[in-house]
């Protein structure tokens, strides 16, 4: 999940409300919450003690992008890379 902090989500407010537009500057100052009790973090957690980095570079890439894909709609060189990701990370089954 993608949480902004009150200053951020104010200041993107007002910025749309004068030029109608700015989501994408707002994106850069997010955090990613994550839940440690989800099967899939605890599954990357394991890789992670099998030395698998670049399984876990991509799995948690790819968990990013699902999270800003709730905020934003991609460009088309970021949907390429997500769906290239998204193939990659099917390849791991």
């Amino acid at each position: 999940m993608i949480v902004f902090s009150e200053f951020m989500r104010r200041w993107h407010d007002m910025d749309l409300a004068s030029r109608m537009g700015g989501a994408g500057d707002m994106l850069k100052h997010h955090s990613l919450v994550v839940n440690t009790e989800s099967p899939v973090i605890q599954k990357i957690v394991s890789l992670d003690k099998e030395g698998k980095e670049d399984e876990i570079r991509t799995l948690c890439g790819y968990i990013h992008d699902l999270s800003l894909l709730e905020q934003k709609a991609f460009s088309g060189d970021e949907l390429k890379a997500f769906i290239g990701k998204a193939n990659k990370v099917l390849s791991y089954i």
